[in-house]
């Protein structure tokens, strides 16, 4: 008999939350601060949104990781649980789709391909940059012929930094700005391109 018993007990331990239906309620939460994330980035027009962009500075805050001391402790959670090591997962998974480049920073957002912000890529060429912290939008014009980049230096390139920003506008010339279009994020991990608390929770 009291073989028995222990081995139940034994079976029961061993079972998983997984197999028992119910979810890891640390995953879950981070699955679903994802959604927060992309919600804060798409519904721009809506009031809640204002109102956090307004007094946090809304996705792009989340994406620095930024506090400051008057942030509220709810903000200052959700923005430290979005960066922690569950949620890059979800950051990998999100593919960065460039329109008009009115939302994306030029410098300091992943919108290339080699999903790297150019400002990690080509860091010195970001520190003599006299527009940081500037849409994409705002780093050039579109013209008859197309989009046309105007960058701007707080100084003239040194000889040695010339082979280095051939390669950056090379890297420039593979991405076209479609300046009637929306910048959005598409979610690689569903065929669908649209995040699910549920398709997050899977993927962590």
């Amino acid at each position: 008999m009291c073989v028995c018993v222990c081995v139940c007990v034994c079976v029961c331990v061993c079972l998983s939350l997984c197999d028992l239906g119910i979810k890891d309620l640390r995953t879950f939460n981070a699955a679903l601060l994802g959604k927060w994330r992309r919600d804060l980035f798409h519904k721009h027009e809506e009031p809640w949104e204002k109102v956090l962009d307004s007094k946090y500075g809304g996705w792009t805050a989340l994406e620095e990781g930024t506090t400051a001391n008057q942030d509220s402790i709810w903000w200052k959670d959700l923005i430290s649980i979005l960066h922690q090591q569950q949620d890059s997962a979800i950051r990998k998974e999100t593919g960065w789709i460039v329109g008009g480049g009115d939302k994306f920073r030029f410098w300091e957002d992943p919108w290339l391909d080699t999903a790297m912000p150019l400002r990690e890529k080509y860091p010195r060429l970001y520190n003599i940059s006299s527009k940081k912290q500037t849409t994409i939008s705002c780093m050039g014009t579109n013209n008859s012929t197309g989009w046309e980049w105007n960058l701007t230096w707080r100084r003239d390139l040194f000889e040695s930094e010339l082979l280095l920003a051939d390669t950056f506008i090379g890297d420039l010339a593979q991405q076209q700005v479609q300046p009637h279009r929306e910048d959005k994020w598409i979610w690689k991990h569903d065929h669908s391109g649209h995040y699910s608390s549920k398709s997050g929770y899977d993927l962590i």
